[in-house]
């Protein structure tokens, strides 16, 4: 235990910052004021400050470099397990930039509510949600907007390939006039 020398509050060892130079091997002040005290020294000395990240960015560039490439590495890699579909999303997302296509992706909260308003199934065949399906194939022009995206399992999504929608659920053996209207009322509510 230990009483801070600014505040007055007594803490666990874990609550003040190590500091070798001390007898008890610890800084005198909590965690607490010493935040307090750095960022009010630094809304003081703003510029000096902004010159000293400034300068420690300069000498140490290559660490920085390499430590945010590992950063993202790590976080797309731990965005692709977590949300597989979501990370296929965002590559064709940046692959439509890439081709100079303008899209407006939607985010992946909606995506997830849009899953979830189609019921978790497949659009189409009604059978269980595998994967997200451009209603109008990238390679037609269908950008990643979320009027084109719909839920549909791995079957519907592979057969339908680039094909038009409609002409393609019309040859279908789970055709319905009204799956139809629901799958087109769907796509236009979107809009």
């Amino acid at each position: 235990m230990k009483t801070c020398a600014k505040c007055g509050h007594t803490g666990a060892l874990e609550d003040f910052h190590r500091d070798r130079s001390r007898p008890d091997g610890r800084f005198p002040y909590c965690k607490q004021c010493n935040t307090k005290h750095s960022r009010a020294w630094v809304e003081r000395n703003h510029e000096q400050y902004k010159e000293y990240l400034r300068a420690y960015r300069d000498t140490h560039l290559e660490y920085l470099q390499e430590y945010g490439r590992a950063y993202s590495k790590a976080r797309y890699q731990r965005l692709r397990e977590e949300d597989p579909e979501i990370w296929r999303q965002y590559v064709r997302s940046r692959r439509a930039k890439k081709r100079g296509q303008t899209t407006n992706p939607p985010t992946p909260s909606e995506i997830r509510a849009r899953i979830e308003h189609c019921g978790r199934v497949c659009v189409y065949c009604g059978g269980s949600y595998e994967a997200i399906d451009h209603v109008v194939a990238v390679s037609r022009g269908g950008g990643d907007d979320l009027p084109n995206l719909v839920p549909s399992c791995a079957s519907c999504n592979g057969s339908k390939g680039t094909q038009d929608w409609v002409h393609w659920f019309r040859k279908q053996h789970f055709y319905s006039p009204e799956a139809e209207s629901r799958i087109a009322f769907l796509i236009a509510r979107s809009t």
